[in-house]
């Protein structure tokens, strides 16, 4: 070090000395952040899996507000799939399909929903009917929120069982 000091001094040309240390170490410390990178990223979805209930939904999404700022349409969507998919399979929907304007909620055949129940749900407005086989029929609007509609449909079930 002291070599390569004086001969800067003097004007003469230094060679470089081996790589220094910190190059491994911000290249670790980039690996490192990296793997928090993606165990936050895979307890977020942990997370957003695990919601039950609307408060749990209004908790997760404050959450992800706090940390990471205001979020975009597409995270509250997310949240709404999370919810309907918990709701479905406490009242044991086996699918849900959309086909176009249309959504189509296919019972488990071991659900203890009453068919009076399941024709009492025309969903919103009237947009729905049950056809052969137990499967729910409702239209949708292409601009709304589709999980949404659907959960909004489905909540009544739930407290009929």
């Amino acid at each position: 070090m002291m070599e390569r000091a004086v001969s800067a001094l003097k004007g003469e040309e230094t060679k470089p000395s081996c790589a220094p240390r910190s190059t491994s170490d911000s290249i670790s410390a980039s690996h490192r952040s990296t793997s928090r990178t993606k165990n936050l990223r895979l307890r977020t979805y942990k997370r957003i899996a695990g919601i039950t209930n609307e408060d749990e939904r209004e908790e997760v999404d404050r959450e992800l507000a706090d940390r990471f700022g205001p979020a975009p349409p597409a995270v509250g969507n997310l949240l709404d799939y999370a919810l309907l998919k918990g709701l479905a399979e406490r009242i044991l929907v086996s699918s849900i399909e959309r086909r176009a304007n249309e959504v189509a909620i296919k019972f488990h055949p071991e659900t203890t929903l009453p068919q009076r129940n399941l024709s009492g749900s025309s969903g919103p407005k009237g947009r729905g009917c049950v056809g052969p086989g137990g499967t729910l029929w409702m239209r949708i609007e292409r601009a709304g929120r589709i999980a949404e509609s659907v959960r909004n449909v489905l909540l009544p079930l739930e407290t009929k069982r």
